[in-house]
């Protein structure tokens, strides 16, 4: 047994095993059930800081959260933890396989849009989804080619010396 605050003011690292493929249920209500307590921990951070309650200073935390196959996780209380929780600290890094399993689950394009618009950043590989492609280049601008030059070149020079 433990809570969000001690593990924090300890550094802690928190692992948990949902099993989604072997249970889905437990696995959204338990993961959406954690969304929302972390949500309320990062209010009482953003609010108070990391040291509510303890003698002296407290230097603020960063705290990461890795959440994969989060589309399988995410509910109506993951929004706010990506819209407002970086003002506590909190960094969140989701892992998905598609665009669409995130709009599948949440059951809202729009819905989907606002967690996509709270990632500042993106990175994808072996993307194979057109729309999750999508999600990427439609940010990116329009530039002119000049020239196209094509080019190949190898070494087995090092470098360092």
């Amino acid at each position: 047994v433990f809570d969000w605050n001690s593990v924090i003011h300890l550094s802690g690292i928190v692992y948990v095993g949902l099993d989604a493929l072997s249970d889905y249920e437990v696995a959204a209500a338990v993961g959406n059930s954690m969304f929302a307590d972390l949500t309320s921990v990062a209010g009482s951070l953003y609010k108070f800081g990391t040291g509510q309650g303890l003698p002296g200073p407290t230097k603020p935390r960063r705290i990461a959260i890795h959440a994969d196959e989060f589309n399988e996780l995410i509910g109506d209380e993951f929004i706010p933890l990506l819209n407002k929780a970086g003002g506590a600290g909190f960094q969140v890094t989701a892992y998905t396989q598609t665009w669409s399993d995130v709009e599948a689950r949440i059951g809202s394009s729009a819905k989907a849009g606002q967690i996509a618009g709270n990632f500042n950043t993106l990175i994808m590989l072996r993307v194979k989804e057109v729309a999750t492609a999508e999600l990427l280049t439609n940010q990116l601008p329009q530039v002119q080619l000049v020239s196209v030059i094509a080019s190949s070149s190898v070494s087995d020079r090092s470098t360092g010396s």
